[in-house]
């Protein structure tokens, strides 16, 4: 099978410092898609408007300040739209999450624009989901200061494999 893509891909990388014993460098990643498209001709489906945008850093000196920030994770899959945006700072004194998820996934036609052999993957997932929150707000249990809005519904998903000694499935699943 061979793979046909378009667009266009920037990735950039810097590590800057020393490795010694507990002491790390600084690493940053910049990833830039525009206008990406892939499709196996074998398929009926393809992946297009693909539009990703992601910055992560690392600090070798205070792990705590390293980030990751998804700016834009967006793509059509099978003609439905589908857009995420995460935030996530402080990953170990209190990690912080702010994010958006929104748009459609037919589990169903994965297997028109992806290669999986052996597997059953059927169902539907919506989301049009935001959050903001840390962890300590969970640990805590202090649900009130979690911001979570939205929708996440999910239907009529079975996952079948040879790894999985019985089918996962979830008949319906709304949040």
């Amino acid at each position: 099978e061979s793979l046909e893509t378009s667009g266009s891909l920037v990735l950039e990388g810097v590590v800057k410092g020393i490795l010694r014993d507990s002491l790390m460098p600084d690493a940053q990643l910049n990833l830039e898609v525009v206008d990406g498209y892939f499709s196996y001709p074998e398929l009926p489906k393809e992946v297009s408007d693909v539009q990703i945008k992601l910055v992560a850093n690392y600090n070798g000196r205070d792990m705590d300040q390293s980030t990751v920030d998804v700016e834009n994770f967006h793509l059509l899959l099978g003609g439905n739209p589908f857009d995420i945006k995460l935030y996530v700072d402080h990953p170990l004194s209190d990690m912080h999450v702010a994010g958006e998820m929104k748009g459609i996934i037919d589990f169903g036609t994965l297997k028109d624009m992806l290669p999986l052999q052996d597997i059953n993957l059927q169902g539907r997932m919506t989301s049009d989901l935001r959050v903001d929150t840390r962890m300590s707000y969970i640990e805590q249990e202090n649900f009130e200061a979690v911001d979570l809005d939205g929708l996440l519904l999910v239907e009529g998903v079975v996952l079948e494999t040879p790894d999985l000694p019985v089918p996962v499935e979830i008949m319906k699943m709304e949040v």
